[in-house]
This record gives structure tokens, sequence and C-alpha cells, in this order.
């Protein structure tokens, strides 16, 4: 975290300097309809979210580059590389995390450092409570689903796409019509929705020129990047870990290890 908490002071002492984080599946329009679905009260009291990052990855994809695999260059397994993208969206759609505790494996690869399972538990500001699930050994690939529940009302989003939004104030309407009409409420300074990166890009682009901060923040980016390390940080020590803690610099110096480690092939 030290290096991008000086990535942050930086910025901060150069006013109108233009940082932003990749964070394209904000930009999605099933993500857009969940969170002003979300924004708007609809869901009424969040609760719970379930995030599955299923994915596979061959023994090759590793073997193919010298980096892969490694915490110096790769910065973690399947949560960092894969998973992080999944989780930026938890993140926005539930707030901040207060605590995580997790477990993480390297079960089903040779020759990593890193984890190929991840499994956490999140407790949010507001009292949600979330599993978080990253894997790159899913075979033959089950993709990415994340679920968001409320008192009144819960969402599915599936490989990109919203496969169920209900809501209890939407009851007896169509519901693509809702999902349509949140979605094209959200509060994106520019318009279209068919390729996320050109939608990031293109806002990245008017904040430069309109001396402003992106759509998505490197605080955002930040928070993201403080829970995976909580997650590390949890595995490692076989504890709960505070995201303010990651954050604030207290486990700056601790090194993280991958939990679990499985014989492959015997």
């Amino acid at each position: 975290m030290g290096p991008a908490r000086r990535l942050k002071a930086a910025a901060d002492e150069r006013p109108g300097q233009v940082v932003a984080v990749i964070s394209q599946h904000r930009h999605d329009p099933a993500s857009l309809a969940v969170h002003n679905a979300l924004k708007a009260g609809r869901f009424g009291t969040v609760t719970s979210a379930v995030a599955n990052i299923d994915w596979f990855r061959t023994q090759a994809y590793y073997d193919s580059a010298d980096w892969r695999g490694t915490w110096a260059l790769d910065g973690g397994g399947a949560l960092m590389n894969q998973g992080v993208h999944t989780l930026d969206l938890l993140l926005w759609f539930l707030g901040t995390p207060v605590e995580v505790t997790a477990h993480t494996a390297r079960l089903g690869h040779e020759r990593i450092e890193v984890e190929d399972v991840a499994v956490a538990i999140l407790r949010f500001e507001g009292g949600a409570l979330a599993t978080l699930h990253a894997t790159t050994t899913a075979y033959p690939d089950l993709g990415v689903r994340l679920q968001v529940h409320g008192t009144d009302g819960s969402a599915v989003i599936a490989a990109d796409e919203l496969t169920f939004l209900h809501t209890r104030d939407a009851e007896g309407l169509d519901g693509d019509q809702v999902a349509r009409e949140l979605r094209d409420a959200a509060e994106t300074p520019q318009g279209g929705y068919a390729n996320p990166h050109l939608t990031q890009w293109t806002d990245i682009a008017a904040a430069v020129r309109e001396g402003r901060d992106p759509w998505v923040t490197l605080d955002d980016g930040l928070l993201a990047l403080a829970t995976v390390r909580a997650v590390y940080l949890s595995a490692t020590l076989g504890r709960p870990i505070r995201v303010a803690d990651v954050l604030g610099g207290v486990y700056d110096g601790q090194a993280t290890q991958t939990g679990f480690t499985a014989p492959v092939g015997e």
C-alpha cells in the first residue's frame, strides 16, 4: 500500500492533476442499473451480497511468462489478477468494508507463489455482509456472478449482464423496462454504453480537458487495493483485518503468503 499511498499524496499536492483507475465494469449497463437502484433506495436495507469469480486458467497460462503467479510482479493471484474488478463493483454497490476475514490456497497449479483460490467474508459500514470467492481452478470456467440482496429488492449480474432485478416498488411492472430506466438514469459524464473501456477512457479524456476528477477516482482504486491486501493479510495472519488499518499503513511492512498448498498431479 505504500506506493499507492505515495501516488495519492503526490496527486493531492498537484490540484487539477487527473489520476484515474481503470474500473471499466462500473460503466456496464448492468452495473449502472444496480448502482442506481441502490442509490435510489429501491433495495431497502441492503443486507448481503455474493461475489463469485469462478474462472479457469491452465498451468500453461502461468508458465507462459515469468511474472505470472509471483508476488513481486503479479501482486497476487486469482483475486488480485482476475477478481479485482468484481470486487470493485462489490465495493461500489455496498460501500466501505470495515473488516475482512479470509483464507487463500494454491490447490490446482504448480510453480506459482500466489493463490488460485481465495475466499473471504466482508463486513461493511452499513452492516451488510458479503462473501467473496475467487479462483482460477473452476474447470471449465464458470464465469463471474455478483448478487446483491436487500429487504425490498435483489439483483444478479452474470457474465456482465443483468439477469435478475426485482424490487418491491416495481412489482407488476416490466422488469426489462425498469432496468433500462435505471441504466439511463446514470450520472455518468459521457453517453453511450456499447464499450465500457471506451466510455471510461472518454471520461478520463474529458476530465483532463475540463480539469475535474474522473468518474472513477484514485480513492476508488485505493479502497479496492486495500481490500485485496486485507484478504491476503487475513489469510497470512489467521485473523480478521480492518481495512482502515490497511489504508493507514499499519501493515505496510507485513509480507503475505499463500495459505494451504496441496500437491498437484500426485
